[in-house]
């Protein structure tokens, strides 16, 4: 190919219009911009303009839109003296590729002003600019249009318009399309199956999926990969309904995933790490360590997604030294880590509360530049805070250029943990004096750490100002801290005043708080009806009838004192 560009470009005479197609169509093949921008200064000199007209004139227009380099696409383009179909729909499908779908359909209205038909390449551009844009008003009316001018009767349209629908989360649209072809090939089904997937729509794929390997179409490395994270989907789900009856999920996640594992290996899939990978995490989120490590262990190769997948497996599993001792591996065999594997090896640091390890982990990231990207540096906050040592959290937080509000919560949270409650405080004011909007989980920790050391006065203060400042409607869980922050200091009036504001019905842990405190304070109107309301949620819950017959013992001996 640089040979061949070489030749081209070194000629002292213009060279001829099937030499320059020839070299243009492998830069376009290849997306090679390098040498696609080497043909297009050669050609833009003065003695080989008189190329730039026609076909040849199309491709090079064509290939500076496919390599990235759409802008000079676009001038080139206007230069010509003429412009085809050809190098229109080549703009609009630059624009479209590169998400600025929005001029690519700008274009569109230039190309008819100008007299130029669309033709089907055109329409299925336009669709992905719409698609690009999440536009689904205009999407409509491109589907619309290309019904009148018959573009709707080619395959490669319809596998087009199932992933325009797709992206704008039409789901109802995208089926329908999917369901009125006369032909489906592979690309339809994969197309319907990555609709499913990026809409979080686990049963649809998986059942798609089925359907396809029933109607005898021989699935693809793509489709297949997709059933599988499908799998992975469903094992965080509750309940399951694809089949009749009600299933656990995990369970009859694991019984698909073994299946398509067992798929894997048939069709000669296994090899490709990509399938190794994603049999990797499906294990993991099906509570299968040991078959992921057994996946982990039968892989040919591993690239750094499979060690990454492999110790963030093992930190989900809460077996950190084995994620550590996987790490301390890929740094034997010189394997480049990229940031999600420094968060995950963070983690586990922080759940073996290992400060040494923290530290060296610290020096590596330094090491390997990722000390600027705001989630890792967090994540070192956080593993620093698990390790009891804030004083190097807060190192890393003031070396922040613009601490966001999650690294602020991890500062926060760290000092939570070890019972600073003064620290926690400090650190939650200077929040707010810097402008930062706390979030639900900032307000989460404050809240804590108040109820723990019984700081009834600034907990009182900071939970009214989530809604007076901040428009934050308090959900349940701050509720109940406060409940039993109040509860706590036998403050009742207020405790009965926020269980009239409740935002939705009580559950038993704020219950329970509230007959702890009743027992602590005697008071026994208040705790038959926690008690009442206890029961009628979990009849079986034996540390319910033991507070409440501590607090009528109590309440007896008083009786009996007077």
């Amino acid at each position: 190919m640089v040979k061949a560009v070489d030749v081209l470009c070194g000629m002292a005479v213009t060279p001829s219009v099937s030499s320059c197609l020839a070299c243009l169509k492998v830069c376009i093949k290849k997306r090679n911009s390098l040498q696609a921008k080497r043909i297009h200064s050669f050609l833009i000199l003065d003695k080989h303009t008189i190329l730039l007209n026609g076909i040849v004139a199309d491709y090079l227009v064509l290939a500076l839109a496919k390599c990235g380099f759409i802008d000079e696409a676009h001038e080139l383009s206007i230069a010509l003296p003429s412009r085809s179909v050809f190098s229109w729909t080549a703009i609009i499908s630059g624009y479209a590729e590169c998400g600025r779908g929005d001029e690519g359909l700008n274009i569109y209205q230039c190309m008819l002003k100008d007299g130029v038909e669309p033709n089907v390449y055109t329409f299925v551009s336009l669709c992905k600019a719409c698609g690009s844009l999440r536009d689904l008003d205009r999407g409509l009316d491109m589907h619309s249009e290309g019904i009148m001018k018959a573009f709707t009767c080619d395959a490669y349209v319809y596998n087009t318009l199932v992933s325009m629908y797709g992206k704008c989360g039409a789901i109802l649209e995208a089926e329908c399309v999917f369901n009125g072809m006369y032909h489906r090939n592979i690309v339809s089904w994969t197309a319907m199956l990555s609709v499913y997937a990026d809409q979080g729509l686990a049963e649809k794929a998986l059942q798609l999926y089925r359907q396809m390997q029933e109607d005898g179409v021989r699935s693809e490395l793509l489709a297949f990969g997709i059933a599988l994270d499908a799998c992975s989907t469903l094992a965080e789900k509750k309940k399951l309904y694809l089949f009749k009856g009600q299933h656990n999920t995990r369970e009859m996640s694991l019984e698909i995933g073994r299946a398509l594992h067992s798929d894997s290996r048939r069709k000669g899939y296994f090899s490709d790490n990509l399938v190794g990978n994603t049999l990797l995490t499906m294990y993991s989120k099906c509570g299968t360590i040991e078959e992921a490590e057994n996946v982990f262990g039968a892989m040919p190769h591993h690239d750094v997604i499979s060690w990454t997948a492999m110790i963030s497996a093992y930190v989900q599993h809460t077996q950190p030294e084995k994620a550590l001792s996987l790490y301390k591996e890929m740094l034997k065999r010189q394997i480049c880590l990229n940031d999600i594997t420094i968060i995950s090896i963070l983690q586990a640091s922080g759940e073996t509360g290992c400060l040494e390890m923290a530290k060296v982990l610290h020096f590596d990231i330094v090491s390997v530049g990722y000390g600027h990207i705001p989630l890792v540096a967090t994540t070192l906050i956080y593993a620093y805070g698990s390790c009891a040592s804030m004083v190097d959290a807060e190192t890393v937080f003031e070396e922040l250029s613009k601490p966001d509000i999650v690294s602020w919560t991890a500062c926060i949270d760290g000092h939570v943990g070890e019972g600073n409650a003064m620290g926690t405080l400090q650190m939650f004011y200077k929040l707010c004096v810097e402008g930062m909007r706390p979030s639900n989980l900032t307000f989460n920790s404050v809240l804590l750490v108040c109820s723990h050391v019984g700081l009834i006065s600034e907990g009182h203060v900071i939970f009214q100002s989530m809604s007076i400042y901040y428009g934050i409607s308090p959900d349940l869980k701050q509720y109940g801290i406060m409940i039993d922050l109040l509860g706590r200091a036998g403050d009742f009036k207020r405790v009965e005043d926020m269980l009239h504001r409740l935002p939705m019905k009580a559950g038993l842990t704020i219950w329970l708080c509230l007959l702890r405190a009743c027992h602590t304070h005697g008071n026994v109107d208040l705790a038959k009806e926690a008690f009442h309301n206890a029961t009628q949620l979990q009849p079986n819950q034996p540390s319910t009838y033991i507070l409440m017959s501590n607090i009528c013992a109590d309440s007896k001996r008083k009786k009996y004192l007077l």
